[in-house]
């Protein structure tokens, strides 16, 4: 861009609310859709999770399960959370299961389906959401549409309580997607649909809750594609945003830095499936990142350093964030068109998402009820390393020291289609027929 040509996304511009109804008219014609064949959307398939990482997740969501059921346990909202995992759902236990990709999880088990409190739901929940939005987006491009990103912020100090902050997001974009000029500004674009997704983080001025919202348009815009277009876009987006938050919440929002909008390119169609997974991926995955940072800290960041340093702070954070969360939806479609790509996929709850079980994955062995319990209540992870064992080519050998060298008798027999592994159980009248037995004073 010619420097100095002012840009009209700038401070100054001409008020969106004006510009919308000044393009009706070439609405009449209808925008063409690009010429040429259809672009081949490769195969959508998120990134690939070693071993390793795997297990480090699981560790440090058995750790913020513990440290919720220690220090939150008197919270109404924490108690789905404290047994997510750890309820069997099944009287014939737990079944251990491979999927295509090698990774080995536990089915049977009750879940809470929290994407925001509970590291195992958030993964399952928003991996399943990141292949959903993936999909949409190819498809949508495929059909000679445009994507654009969309990042929306608020200005926010640390006095400010959460659940306050999400009440006003949340009511900022119902102002922004509501009435007649909202109607006028999607038939000027034709804007068919969104996919919205909350983020939010905690640092130096508290809660900073944010939006990541994908606009699909009939055509792509960016600045070589209907670049007037999309100027107007941004610039009527903007205003909106920040001119409801300067005189309904007296809040100042930066012209720069309060609305960010880029353009889902789609000009490499072999490369087009990969870019529209990685979309996906960070439009539904921003809030599981786990890990001491700096600066801005998620919610799991914060469980993980308060599992980790005892810090009381981030207890306290811990707690306002269950609290603040709860009930609250992860990731909202909007529009038919869009909707239609993943079939009913974009309308399942959370909660649903959480307790679907993959069809065709291989089933290992069964673990009883008591040992389970046994193998999850360990505060040193025991939990993520029995998994890791079947993860790295073990077998229920392997399993049996594991477990026995973490001071957990356990016993393997073999009364069903599949070998189960048990507490050792003293009855000798017991019937099931034992296989094998490792006592754990012979574990080393």
């Amino acid at each position: 861009m010619n420097p100095n040509i002012p840009d009209p996304t700038k401070a100054g511009a001409v008020a969106g609310a004006g510009s919308v109804s000044g393009r009706r008219r070439r609405k009449a014609g209808g925008l063409q859709r690009p010429e040429g064949p259809p672009l081949v959307i490769s195969q959508l398939s998120l990134p690939g999770t070693d071993s390793d990482a795997r297990e480090r997740r699981r560790g440090s969501a058995d750790m913020a399960r513990l440290l919720i059921a220690q220090t939150c346990a008197d919270l109404e909202e924490a108690a789905r959370i404290v047994q997510c995992g750890r309820a069997v759902r099944s009287a014939s236990g737990v079944v251990l299961k491979r999927s295509s990709d090698g990774y080995v999880y536990a089915s049977g088990l009750v879940t809470c389906g929290s994407p925001w409190s509970c590291l195992s739901c958030s993964y399952k929940i928003r991996a399943k959401r990141a292949r959903h939005i993936a999909q949409a987006v190819a498809a949508h491009l495929a059909s000679g549409g445009g994507v654009l990103f969309g990042t929306f912020t608020m200005s926010h100090d640390r006095s400010e309580p959460l659940e306050g902050l999400w009440q006003i997001l949340s009511s900022g974009w119902a102002h922004m997607t509501a009435g007649r000029q909202w109607i006028d500004f999607k038939q000027a674009f034709d804007l068919v649909g969104s996919i919205k997704s909350v983020e939010v983080t905690h640092g130096g001025n508290g809660w900073h809750p944010h939006l990541h919202v994908l606009f699909f348009v009939g055509a792509p815009m960016n600045d070589f594609d209907r670049e007037d277009d999309y100027r107007a876009f941004r610039r009527d987006l903007r205003e909106r945003w920040i001119h409801w938050f300067r005189t309904k919440q007296g809040r100042n929002v930066s012209q720069e830095f309060g609305t960010r909008f880029d353009p889902v390119k789609a000009d490499d169609s072999a490369k087009v499936g990969v870019y529209c997974t990685k979309v996906g991926y960070e439009l539904a995955m921003a809030d599981t990142k786990v890990g001491r940072g700096e600066g801005q800290r998620h919610p799991f960041a914060i469980a993980h350093d308060a599992a980790h340093y005892g810090d009381k702070a981030d207890v306290m954070l811990l707690r306002e964030w269950i609290v603040g969360s709860k009930r609250k939806r992860s990731i909202q479609w909007s529009g038919a068109q869009i909707k239609a790509y993943v079939s009913v996929e974009a309308d399942k709850s959370d909660h649903e998402l959480a307790q679907e079980e993959q069809v065709g994955d291989e089933s290992l062995l069964v673990l009883d009820r008591d040992l389970w319990r046994q193998i999850i209540n360990r505060p040193d992870g025991a939990r993520a390393g029995f998994i890791r064992i079947f993860e790295s080519g073990g077998d229920c050998f392997d399993a049996l020291y594991y477990l026995a060298e973490h001071g957990i008798t356990a016993e393997l027999t073999e009364d069903g289609p599949l070998a189960m592994l048990r507490l050792n159980d003293p009855n000798p009248n017991n019937q099931s027929r034992r296989i094998d037995h490792v006592p754990t004073n012979h574990a080393n």
